[in-house]
């Protein structure tokens, strides 16, 4: 019995997706949502999120957030007065950051508990007209 356990332990795991996939994957889906671009320009000042590049690529880094199409920021409000660029959507990457900044960011991505955390400003999105699919309508703040 322990040994058709341990096999299938170890099954699940060689399919489970890494945590660095599915965070790209979520990010991808999030630019997606807000932008039409085939590959998804992605400005990250924050570690946590550097890894998610190599693994998907629909998304790529910019090394400078005025050429974001989206930007992961654990410090929104700095982001804001050094990129200025209107198309940038600004997600948080701290629960705690985008509380702070609720006026101005789209949402925020962070790990809780373990797993992944998905915020959507209603009221940027209302403000902004943005169409949210019925499938991301549970994430709305």
């Amino acid at each position: 019995m322990k040994k058709i356990f341990l096999i299938i332990f170890f099954i699940t795991l060689l399919f489970a997706d890494s945590i660095e996939d599915v965070k790209a994957k979520i990010v991808k889906n999030i630019a997606h949502i807000f932008t039409k671009c085939k590959v998804v320009k992605v400005y990250t000042d924050d570690p946590y999120f550097f890894d998610i590049f190599q693994s998907n690529t629909k998304i790529k880094r910019v090394n400078d957030c005025k050429d974001a199409d989206i930007i992961l920021t654990k410090n929104s409000k700095d982001i804001k007065n050094i990129c200025k660029k209107r198309k940038a959507y600004i997600f948080s990457t701290r629960y705690n950051d985008y509380k702070k900044s609720i006026n101005f960011d789209l949402g925020a991505f962070f790990w809780q508990k373990g797993r992944p955390t998905l915020l959507i400003n209603r009221y940027m999105i209302n403000k902004m007209h943005i169409h949210i699919p019925d499938s991301y309508k549970k994430f709305l703040d």
